[in-house]
């Protein structure tokens, strides 16, 4: 079996393959995201009891689901949720899967930039939760923790600061781990058969994310303004740079 070298910033578990902090990622201006504040990550649903002994530490407040009900009625909750951990739900897509059958020449960035505007309602929930203290740390997931957590995370990263080139790589990480996330759910019930996906949604390009961003700021000019449309309010955005980026020394 092949094998590679986890980033740092990566916890390896037992029933999640795709969970990593976003803390120490470096803005432009040279300040670092805080670590052990806002985690990405797949589906939490099989974590086992030595995943949780691990995961205590860290303390987690809040989970920021953004799968569809169907997907969460059919995978049902992460033990998190026993041990007292919030649940936000924050679908970014209506359906899960939608649209049912995607275009064979359909490219990622438009599904992601589309996204942008049918999950509206949720980014201004999200965003706003996760200003309040009493939600970190936070973790925001989806199924596999690539599109509509990428989307996310690539979101707030750039409201903190981060330059594209860091929000691409991070964003390609996941890539490494798609076999393992795709074998995984074969071997479960998280993929619904009557979806149907090109061959190409199951990669994690750096050229997507890369695409995306460039479509964020040619239609919205910046995330900070695409928030402030979903209902983002100043103040939440000065305190989330705040709460999340490590001090000026």
């Amino acid at each position: 079996m092949t094998q590679h070298l986890l980033d740092p910033r990566e916890l390896t578990l037992e029933g999640s393959v795709n969970f990593r902090d976003l803390g120490g990622l470096v803005t432009g201006d040279g300040r670092r995201v805080r670590a052990g504040l806002v985690y990405r990550s797949d589906a939490l649903h099989g974590l086992t009891a030595a995943d949780m002994e691990r995961l205590a530490t860290l303390r987690i407040a809040l989970l920021v689901d953004l799968r569809a009900a169907t997907e969460i009625e059919r995978s049902g909750p992460s033990p998190l949720v026993a041990s007292g951990t919030r649940v936000l739900h924050a679908p970014i897509m209506a359906q899960e899967g939608a649209p049912r059958e995607l275009d064979p020449e359909a490219r990622m960035e438009m599904l992601y930039a589309s996204m942008l505007e049918d999950g509206r309602e949720s980014f201004g929930e999200i965003f706003t939760a996760l200003a309040d203290e009493d939600n970190l740390p936070a973790v925001i997931h989806c199924a596999a923790g690539k599109d509509r957590t990428g989307v996310t995370v690539a979101l707030l990263l750039r409201l903190l600061g981060v330059p594209d080139g860091a929000i691409v790589l991070d964003y390609a990480l996941t890539d490494r781990n798609m076999a393992r996330l795709l074998d995984r759910q074969r071997q479960s019930a998280e993929i619904s058969t009557d979806v149907t996906y090109p061959a190409h949604f199951y990669r994690a390009a750096p050229e997507t994310m890369e695409a995306f961003l460039a479509s964020l700021d040619q239609t919205w000019g910046s995330a900070e303004t695409c928030l402030t449309d979903a209902g983002v309010t100043g103040d939440h955005i000065d305190t989330l740079r705040h709460r999340l980026l490590e001090p000026d020394i």
